[in-house]
């Protein structure tokens, strides 16, 4: 091997480890972020676990349960929410817009 293929190759090993390196701090920062300390609480409510855009009403109750308390629809287009004990769905007609963690 030259001197010019060997810099060539160590380029390009460097630049393969940077990537992994990377990829392996994404991956750290990704699965560190599913779990989230909510309220000022020590219960944790992982993110998968929470409520997703474009689910149902029904799909919410079916899944999570009965809210805690229902606020009813406000404005055009009408806004529900439903409040649990660790966070509040948004909807807009019947379908999860947002979700927000709440404080107790």
């Amino acid at each position: 091997m030259t001197d010019k293929q060997d810099v060539h190759h160590t380029t390009k090993t460097l630049a393969r480890t940077r990537i992994y390196v990377a990829a392996l701090l994404l991956l750290f920062t990704a699965t560190s972020a599913l779990a989230q300390p909510v309220g000022g609480t020590n219960v944790l409510v992982a993110k998968q676990a929470l409520p997703k855009r474009g689910i149902s009403m029904e799909g919410v109750e079916n899944r999570y349960g009965p809210p805690r308390q229902m606020i009813p629809p406000v404005g055009d287009p009408p806004i529900t929410r439903w409040i649990y004990d660790h966070y509040v769905v948004y909807f807009e007609y019947d379908l999860v817009i947002h979700v927000v963690s709440s404080k107790k």
